[in-house]
């Protein structure tokens, strides 16, 4: 089979994060078409993505049917069925998005071939994305194996515009609430990555202000992690930290990340991370060294809050 074309428009959440995008040719001896490459390897969030394999039909292919399987996080498994000549778009689970199938251009004759897949994810997404699998069969108009692909799609480092190179801690919740958040403090490195630990350790005294949720230390990447349960007990957040030198300062570059199904977070995620290193010029408690911060940049899935106001009272409830 020749040509496999998958688009996808992935909503707008943290534009420019990219899925890696693996594959196999599933196909046996009785298979007619075979695939032998799909490029490139990575679809990027934010924009159309146009993947083509390339490979061969030894038949002419007439009519037929297709069979698509999803399988992505969130526990969503969907199966759904058309004809291989006639284009058929659906819909899938949560009001995540559409699948498509673009119709073979019948008939097919031996040799170069083209056959379309599309996703389109809802753009009230977050542009996170755990992983995604989708197998593709179809059977020729005499019931013949014809084609066999699976792809699988899983979400690599961030790399979000105006925060930096920040690793995030993941998420098992395909739709879930996430921050990144930037600054830089007027402390050495080894400082803050101190105060940080002190203050998940509760030093000195030191407590949540955010509706007194309890930290603990993680093991999730960056040179700190964490992990936060709120103070209703009811939400689990990740985080990590990567900490710069910058001159005699220290750029801090964290991202929370909900580890359940939510969207809005009245600046949950936003707290985690900011509650650990801000200072007493900002109104925050102090673990063991106290130093400013500035230049911050918030950049949040959508429907995720941020701004300290969000961090001195009572958290409501997540949706």
């Amino acid at each position: 089979m020749s040509r496999l074309v998958f688009a996808s428009l992935v909503g707008t959440g943290l534009a420019g994060d990219t899925l890696a995008l693996t594959w196999e040719d599933c196909g046996d001896a009785s298979t007619h078409g075979h695939t032998d490459d799909i490029q490139p390897t990575e679809i990027v969030i934010g924009q159309d993505n146009a993947i083509t394999g390339t490979g061969s039909t030894d038949k002419t292919i007439s009519s037929g049917s297709f069979t698509m399987k999803l399988t992505a996080s969130l526990g969503i498994s969907q199966t759904y069925t058309g004809k291989v000549c006639e284009a058929a778009e659906f819909t899938m689970p949560l009001g995540i998005g559409t699948l498509s199938w673009a119709g073979m251009a019948c008939p097919v004759a031996v040799g170069p071939a083209t056959v379309g897949l599309g996703v389109k994810l809802a753009s009230a997404l977050p542009s996170t994305l755990a992983q995604a699998d989708v197998s593709l069969t179809a059977v020729d108009q005499d019931g013949e194996p014809a084609l066999c692909i699976n792809t699988h799609l899983q979400r690599e480092a961030m790399v979000s515009e105006g925060v930096g190179a920040t690793q995030c801690p993941g998420s098992g919740a395909w739709i879930h609430a996430k921050m990144e958040l930037s600054a830089t403090a007027q402390a050495s490195c080894d400082t803050v990555k101190q105060e940080i630990t002190d203050r998940i350790d509760g030093v000195n005294g030191w407590y949540d202000a955010h509706n007194r949720g309890t930290y603990s230390h993680g093991d999730f990447g960056g040179d700190v992690s964490a992990s936060r349960l709120t103070g209703d007990g009811k939400y689990t957040d990740h985080m990590t930290f990567v900490l710069t030198p910058d001159g005699s300062g220290c750029k801090i570059e964290g991202c929370s990340e909900s580890q359940s199904t939510s969207i809005a977070d009245y600046g949950t995620n936003y707290c985690n991370l900011k509650l650990l290193y801000c200072g007493t010029d900002e109104g925050c408690k102090v673990a063991s060294a106290d130093f400013a911060n500035s230049g911050e940049n918030a950049k949040g899935s959508t429907g995720a809050g941020s701004g300290l106001d969000n961090c001195l009272k009572v958290m409501e409830t997540q949706v």
